[in-house]
């Protein structure tokens, strides 16, 4: 039988809602378990602490937890672009990588906050000039020998463009 479990209200157990409270600050799962007041030896404390994350509920509610931090509390206002990356931050530190992408499915939903990331990453345009003469650091090459290679001037236009989605046109021959 399978329960639905409320994520909005916390565990039963004061000891698990503690350690899910500590894990959304961003504590280590270890420092989390201990300060929670459970007890277990150095040498099994990851294991212990590892199995009550493991746990649906506590899983469940800490995911909660990290989404409401990330998206504030009602009456608080639009977050900062620097908040949400804090927090986001917290969140990558905090989770496993199935929950960081599962926590970013639920917000995107709930509050399209890729969108916003979407619209900034399409502004930023990469200077074409700059990533050949980075690629030339790199292969010891004149832009003219990474161009031949490549196919010629038309070519690496062509792939510059569809790499960068956006219209490049190179300038003089590449020294």
């Amino acid at each position: 039988m399978t329960t639905k479990l409320d994520c909005d209200q916390p565990l039963e157990d004061p000891r698990h809602e503690k350690f899910c409270q500590l894990r959304a600050g961003g504590i280590s799962q270890k420092e989390a378990y201990a300060q929670a007041g459970f007890n277990a030896s150095e040498s099994s404390v990851h294991q212990a602490a590892s199995r009550l994350a493991s746990r649906p509920e506590v899983k469940a509610r800490l995911r909660a937890l990290q989404i409401q931090a990330i998206a504030g509390a009602e009456g608080e206002g639009e977050l900062t672009p620097a908040e949400i990356k804090a927090k986001l931050t917290m969140l990558f530190r905090t989770s496993s990588g199935a929950d960081v992408i599962n926590s970013l499915k639920q917000l995107q939903a709930e509050f399209g906050i890729l969108d916003e990331v979407k619209k900034e990453r399409e502004q930023v345009r990469p200077d074409p000039a700059a990533i050949i003469g980075y690629i030339c650091t790199f292969a010891g090459k004149s832009g003219a020998e990474i161009c031949q290679e490549l196919g010629g001037r038309e070519s690496m236009e062509a792939r510059l463009s569809e790499i960068l989605r956006v219209q490049v046109k190179l300038g003089e021959p590449i020294q």
